[in-house]
């Protein structure tokens, strides 16, 4: 964090400081939050305040406790916020249909559906994920 009291002071190059805080979910000050702003890098309604003076970018790291607020992605997508793997920490069921006595999953078409007890998460920097599967 820096400690300039004018953003025309600051020295940060403000496309490596928004990626090395999506990048890291290091907060930010508000200084380095108007730079990323006057930058025109995002927008002021983008970020969250969540104590301490620490800013998150919404869009890539929603309020954890905010319903309804993780970001979406289909199966085999990357992470949104730093284009990392998606991963399940969890177990898959098969639900409708029995699995086969051997364990391997039965075919999808006779009724069955698969269903995750986990939590989607990037496997690069964490971001927790809703999987569309």
């Amino acid at each position: 964090m820096n400690d300039h009291d004018d953003v025309q002071e600051c020295d940060v190059d403000p496309e490596t400081l928004f990626a090395h805080h999506k990048a890291t979910a290091e907060p930010l000050d508000e200084m380095q939050v108007r730079l990323l702003v006057e930058a025109g890098i995002s927008s002021r309604d983008e970020w969250s305040m969540r104590g301490g003076g620490l800013w998150w970018y919404d869009p890539t790291f929603p309020d954890p406790d905010a319903e309804d607020t993780l970001p979406t992605v289909d199966v085999g997508n990357p992470c949104p916020a730093c284009g990392g793997t998606i991963v399940v920490d969890g177990v898959r069921r098969y639900t409708g249909v029995p699995i086969h006595a051997d364990g391997t999953d039965t075919d999808e078409g006779e009724g069955g559906d698969f269903e995750w007890e986990g939590s989607p998460h990037c496997s690069n920097c964490g971001q927790p994920v809703d999987v569309d599967w």
